[in-house]
């Protein structure tokens, strides 16, 4: 108990926080992960985790530069999520193409489009197992 009222208690306590909410959103959008772009993944993260040590110093070691400390940190923050956002709608809007394009083959597996398939392309069950589709709603004819 004694722990909570130093200035590394105070911080560990409000750090839990974040992790219980970092950890649910890693449960939701664990998918899009394999879909979106890795390197604004990639960025968004460090720029979080370089925000947390620099509140971490703000908050705990109390360095001589405050306020520099303080801009760079938020500046660091917002770099961060604003990558993730980009990778998030980058993810969102590569699964719906994705999504239009496996009902397109699911169309041409189960007979139901009218086109002929090229000499030298793959059949459609071969495309559609490559692209780890799933079985699409009948009524999303493109």
């Amino acid at each position: 108990m004694a722990q909570q009222n130093t200035r590394e208690g105070k911080f560990r306590t409000e750090l839990g926080g974040l992790f219980i909410g970092a950890a649910i959103a890693s449960f939701f959008l664990g998918p899009l992960v394999a879909i979106g772009s890795p390197a604004l993944w990639g960025l968004g993260g460090l720029g979080l985790g370089f925000a947390m040590i620099g509140i971490y110093n703000l908050q705990v070691i109390r360095p001589k530069w405050v306020k520099r400390t303080q801009w760079f940190s938020g500046i660091l923050g917002a770099f961060g999520l604003i990558c993730l956002a980009l990778a998030f709608v980058d993810a969102c809007s590569t699964t719906s193409a994705l999504d239009l394009r496996c009902q397109r083959l699911q169309n041409d597996m189960l007979g139901l489009s009218k086109l002929q398939p090229a000499k030298n392309q793959s059949p459609p069950h071969d495309a559609f197992a490559a692209l780890k589709c799933r079985p699409q709603r009948p009524g999303l004819s493109s």
